[in-house]
């Protein structure tokens, strides 16, 4: 979070060169993490009349900005991607901002057990209690939680639809991890996703969204899990089709592309 303001002041002067150069609107297109990133540019650093004035659409792929649980895995555990556990990559996994965003949303996901089978708790912990149950496990430390302190508004603020359309692109179809058994060593609890992200998180969206146009792939394949999807042909297509290329009666070369920021 820290550099925050100056990336986003970069990121809007760039938008807005690009619109005035070009004389068109831009998608704006975030895979992931960077959906996190359109989401605050929408809704936390820009007025509704910037985003209308200079955003034609945007396009959200892979969704993580209402929660990820594998990512938020690595606070419990610990870890960070592949780099063996030890007391200095769990101090940095329990203390990054990046992490800690990737928390279930508190609104999204109200009444959900990201904890369950706890001792004493037959309701579990939900999302708005993670942090003093990783506490009281001696899970986070105090700078865990005085970096937390900046990131916590944005699992606390319900999902607000941007006043320019938008595309979601996820899939719902492989045994994803959502939740933490507590008796058994926070072994995961899986449902639905694609493999790394819930699909709680999208689903709510295209769910209360007005706006929105949403595909959900529905398969049970490795080849559309997380990263992967974003390498099918198909991910390419409707990715034009939103922008407002895909007309079957006009060649390619009478395409007028937009500009896209990714």
């Amino acid at each position: 979070y820290p550099g925050i303001p100056e990336l986003f002041d970069k990121l809007k002067q760039f938008i807005e060169e690009v619109h005035l150069n070009s004389s068109q609107k831009v998608i704006l297109m975030g895979h992931s993490m960077g959906t996190h990133v359109v989401r605050f540019l929408l809704t936390n650093r820009t007025t509704k009349e910037w985003v209308q004035e200079h955003i034609d659409g945007i396009e959200l792929l892979a969704p993580a900005f209402y929660g990820c649980f594998v990512s938020f895995s690595m606070t419990v555990y610990g870890k960070f991607g592949a780099i063996p556990i030890n007391p200095i990559a769990a101090k940095s996994a329990r203390q990054m901002p990046s992490l800690h965003v990737l928390w279930d949303n508190y609104v999204v996901f109200d009444g959900h057990q990201v904890f369950q089978n706890v001792p004493g708790r037959e309701d579990g912990i939900k999302p708005n209690e993670v942090k003093d149950y990783l506490v009281s496990q001696n899970r986070f430390d105090k700078e865990a939680q005085e970096i937390f302190k900046y990131v916590e508004p944005s699992l606390q603020e319900a999902p607000i639809e941007p006043p320019v359309r938008s595309y979601l692109l996820y899939n719902s179809g492989i045994s994803t991890p959502v939740a933490m058994d507590a008796s058994a060593n926070y072994s995961f609890i899986n449902i639905s996703g694609d493999a790394i992200c819930h699909s709680g998180g999208p689903e709510y969206v295209c769910k209360h969204w007005n706006n929105v146009e949403c595909f959900d792939w529905k398969k049970d394949d490795w080849l559309y899990s997380h990263s992967q999807m974003m390498y099918r042909e198909g991910t390419f297509e409707k990715i034009y089709k939103f922008i407002g290329n895909d007309d079957s009666n006009d060649s390619n070369d009478s395409y007028d592309y937009k500009w896209i920021i990714i």
